[in-house]
């Protein structure tokens, strides 16, 4: 549903003002929760205010001083867009009650990611800055579909994931993939891709990814709690 007919539609701007409500007081609940733990620490706010903005990329784009790539799962290649001066934002995440804005119109065994992030378009309307095609890996049949489903403006640049991924044919085949989004960085950033750069990059996420699994591991022995 396109911002004219929401506008037109007074149901439909009280449905959708409702679940901004709802959505922000989901977070608000979670981070006074969060701040009420005895082992909270405030170095957790500077995260949890980013989180804050689901609903608001250009604030988020603000406080992390890069532009904006958005991306369907955690497949999309973080080191590729932080060498390229991009912020990821990944669609969707954890905004599930958004999901009533598209569930009329979509499939009723659609994936509750997508309804929740074709619902979250509803709030998103595009701007003349937001050029930047939509990174999606193909993970599943339901994302192959998105954009047709979605509608989304800009367009998505779809990454094919191949489906036998260990041996060297479909090595190959996501390292064209993966060639074809580097082109595509730099049409739209400007900038070309450069090695030291990249490695560094590689280097910051592998490091990142490490402390992560540190994390797990503390979790699971009951040193450090889920939440």
């Amino acid at each position: 549903m396109n911002e004219i007919a929401v506008k037109s539609n007074p149901r439909r701007q009280r449905l959708l003002q409702r679940v901004r409500m709802e959505i922000h007081a989901e977070l608000e609940a979670a981070r006074l929760q969060l701040q009420q733990r005895a082992d909270y620490h405030p170095t957790w706010d500077y995260f949890l205010n980013l989180l804050m903005r689901p609903l608001a990329p250009d604030r988020l784009q603000a406080e992390v001083g890069r532009p904006l790539v958005k991306h369907l799962c955690n497949l999309a290649p973080y080191e590729l867009f932080h060498a390229m001066g991009l912020h990821p934002l990944r669609l969707g995440s954890g905004c599930f009650c958004v999901g009533r804005l598209s569930a009329s119109h979509s499939p009723v065994l659609m994936c509750p990611l997508l309804k929740a992030t074709m619902g979250l378009l509803q709030f998103q309307a595009p701007t003349q800055n937001d050029t930047m095609p939509w990174v999606v890996p193909t993970t599943c049949d339901w994302v192959v579909k998105f954009q047709e489903l979605a509608n989304t403006q800009p367009e998505a640049y779809f990454l094919e994931l191949p489906h036998l991924h260990r041996g060297e044919k479909g090595q190959q085949r996501w390292l064209e993939e993966i060639y074809g989004l580097v082109r595509l960085l730099e049409n739209q950033t400007g900038r070309k891709l450069n090695r030291k750069t990249l490695l560094s990059s590689v280097q910051i996420f592998m490091h990142a990814w490490k402390v992560f699994g540190r994390l797990i591991e503390l979790r699971r022995k009951r040193v450090l709690a889920g939440v």
